[in-house]
């Protein structure tokens, strides 16, 4: 302990920067109150449990401490400021701010395992907590704070009322509902997703809840509640080779699987919307990609499903889907591609299929006006094609680097939509109607 200076109080300083494990810091020495705290900067403290009467957390003071999980504060805590980079690269992962807090400074989350934030209500000055975008910020405000200065374009949402944790994970609890927002256990690479925690319904897998873990397998309750994968929630967990997606499942995020290694991919028919890049650059040698009878996915993003390693032997687009953006499946090794009957699918966009080498045969459904450029090109084992009446635009070498024996255009001749260079050249083309 150190007696602050002209104060009838003191300041908790760790002198054994060696010790490890949990320290609970007193409320009173020598008769008078412990006001402050320092000197924990690269100790190897796991825990910290600090007294109601800390009102503040310096700079740097709990920064560079490579086995901090948790800071535990007092029940009526009179914390009122945390100071810049005051955790910063520590592997700080769960903290549950203090209702009297009135500013964060700049960084002070900067660099830890956290991925995601409770801001208390009181709170009215912050300065970018976090370093970078891999966390979010859960306000329990349904307002900014007067003076915050956020940099970056991170994840702020509100009406949250605190924290809480389990054995597996570490949750942010709303009025009705609780967002799971990381891996608690580091050591285990299996887990299963609760309906509950703490007595809330668990609506929402955070944004980078799961981000680069070594997660392996994950089971969902077969109850689950569960509407919304955050993006980047799995983002770059290499080894994860399962994932149950539950029946009330209705977003999947940007990026939520980029770089995992599942080995079946089956999206519920309630799911509305994937984000850009959520399946992209799938390191699995064997994958099955599929929709729930009945989905009501309308839309198939920019590179969702791009540059798929392993084999997929057939994917059925549901008849809901509408449009087929840019990249969707480039590079990917589909065998077979099949448009559901009653197709509604209007638009494929510029190298939606571009490189899908495996692909022998292509029967492009009614109703579809548009194909983009690049869309099928460089699909090297193509032997038919046929392309609908309805069909009214065909972008620049739709079909480029191909060689297609059998090219069927439901046609009298090529229409006035189809650009010129829309094949190879000299590619003989069947137009059906011709007399």
């Amino acid at each position: 302990m150190h007696r602050l200076y002209g104060e009838d109080a003191f300041l908790a300083i760790a002198n054994d920067l060696n010790r490890a494990g949990e320290i609970i810091i007193p409320e009173t020495f020598a008769g008078m109150d412990v006001i402050g705290v320092g000197g924990f900067k690269n100790s190897l403290y796991s825990k910290v449990v600090l007294p109601k009467t800390i009102k503040t957390i310096s700079s740097y003071v709990f920064s560079s401490m490579p086995n901090l999980d948790e800071i535990i504060f007092e029940a009526d805590s009179l914390l009122e400021s945390i100071g810049h980079y005051a955790f910063y690269d520590s592997n700080l992962r769960f903290i549950t701010l203090p209702s009297q807090l009135t500013s964060i400074g700049y960084n002070a989350f900067g660099r830890t395992g956290m991925r995601g934030l409770w801001i208390p209500e009181s709170v009215q000055s912050m300065d970018t907590p976090f370093s970078s975008v891999n966390a979010s910020l859960y306000f329990e405000s349904n307002t900014l704070p007067a003076l915050y200065n956020n940099f970056y374009a991170n994840a702020t949402l509100f009406g949250y009322l605190g924290t809480c944790k389990d054995s597996q994970f570490d949750y942010i609890v709303g009025p009705d509902h609780a967002v799971l927002i990381s891996q608690r256990d580091l050591s285990s690479t299996q887990h299963t997703i609760p309906t509950h925690a703490c007595s809330y319904p668990i609506n929402r897998i955070g944004d980078y809840a799961m981000y680069f873990s070594n997660v392996e397998q994950i089971s969902v309750d077969p109850n689950s509640l569960i509407e919304s994968i955050g993006d980047h929630a799995f983002d770059q967990s290499y080894q994860l080779i399962e994932f149950s997606f539950p029946e009330s499942l209705k977003t999947i995020g940007a990026y939520a699987f980029y770089r995992t290694n599942l080995k079946e991919i089956h999206i519920p028919s309630s799911v509305e919307t994937i984000g850009v890049v959520a399946f992209a650059d799938n390191f699995s040698e064997t994958l099955s990609i599929s929709f729930g009878s009945q989905s009501m996915l309308k839309v198939i993003d920019i590179s969702t499903f791009y540059n798929m390693r392993g084999t997929i032997e057939e994917i059925i687009i549901p008849r809901s889907v509408e449009i087929i953006k840019v990249n969707a499946f480039l590079r990917s090794k589909v065998t077979r591609l099949i448009f559901e009957e009653g197709s509604n699918l209007k638009i494929i966009e510029s190298g939606a299929f571009h490189t899908l080498t495996n692909l022998v045969n292509l029967i492009l459904p009614e109703g579809l006006t548009f194909i983009g450029e690049k869309a099928f090109a460089f699909n090297t084992s193509l032997q038919h094609v046929y392309i609908p009446s309805t069909v009214v635009t065909i972008e620049a070498y739709a079909f480029i680097a191909t060689s297609i024996p059998l090219f069927e255009v439901d046609s009298e001749a090529k229409p006035l939509g189809f650009h010129e260079y829309w094949i190879p050249a000299n590619q003989i083309v069947i137009y059906l109607k011709s007399t």
